[in-house]
């Protein structure tokens, strides 16, 4: 079996099924995605707020943050995502969206849908959210990297 980097999920995660199908496994995939959420871009990058990891005073009721993090939860369960949780993270305005784990081409749906939601609900509310790996210099990586993509396999 094939190892795969998937830069574009759909045809790519459709394959790599196939092929572990084919060898008698079967597997779900559940997705982190990080992001951070700004509230402005010019002339500083500022983010939302500035919080500890995972730390509650990061979505306090009311707060830009929280609403666009509802916002988010709600229209992915609308869609029939799964959603696992979502949490502050450790960087200024960073937030993670974890997705349940499904089927792998509709993980690879799913994940595009999120990022979309991601960027068009923090839009609505006046935001940016930003997937670049690295927002501020003094502060730690964000991003998708290679262990958030969980894969359960079974044979």
């Amino acid at each position: 079996m094939r190892l795969y980097w998937i830069h574009v999920p759909q045809p790519l995660t459709w394959t790599f099924a196939r092929e572990a199908s084919a060898a008698g496994y079967s597997f779900l995939v559940g997705v982190e995605t990080e992001f951070i959420l700004l509230k402005s871009i010019e002339p500083d990058i500022t983010p939302v707020d500035y919080h500890d990891w995972s730390r509650s005073s990061a979505t306090l009721a009311g707060s830009i943050a929280f609403k666009v993090l509802e916002e988010i939860a709600d229209a992915l369960q609308t869609a029939g995502i799964g959603l696992e949780m979502y949490h502050a993270e450790a960087g200024p305005g960073q937030y993670e969206v974890v997705t349940s784990p499904m089927d792998p081409l509709e993980a690879a749906d799913a994940l595009v849908f999120t990022r979309e939601t991601i960027y068009n609900v923090a839009n609505k509310h006046g935001c940016k959210a930003t997937f670049a790996p690295r927002v501020f210099d003094n502060t730690c990586q964000y991003g998708f990297l290679a262990p958030q993509m969980k894969l359960l396999l079974t044979q």
